[in-house]
């Protein structure tokens, strides 16, 4: 499964933070450092088992816990409209 990112995001890196701007509707949210990790790899068209992977072994995670926290994350995007 891929993850797509919805078009007309704006994003800018602050310090340890990644400020995304929905310029459709001019809503913007802060994600954390860990929060870009995952962002970045889903810029880059990875699957979602990859991204669990990636993150998993970036961060010294087992499997499942990479999994949650990478789970919980797709929540907030798709909550805050984005991704798809």
């Amino acid at each position: 499964m891929t993850i797509k990112l919805r078009e007309n995001l704006s994003t800018q890196k602050l310090d340890d933070k990644l400020i995304i701007l929905d310029l459709d509707n001019g809503v913007f949210f802060e994600i954390n450092e860990s929060g870009y990790e995952i962002f970045k790899l889903i810029e880059s068209n990875f699957s979602y088992d990859d991204i669990v992977n990636t993150f998993a072994k970036n961060n010294a995670l087992n499997g499942g816990t990479a999994k949650n926290e990478v789970d919980n994350f797709l929540i907030k995007l798709k909550e805050n409209s984005v991704i798809a």
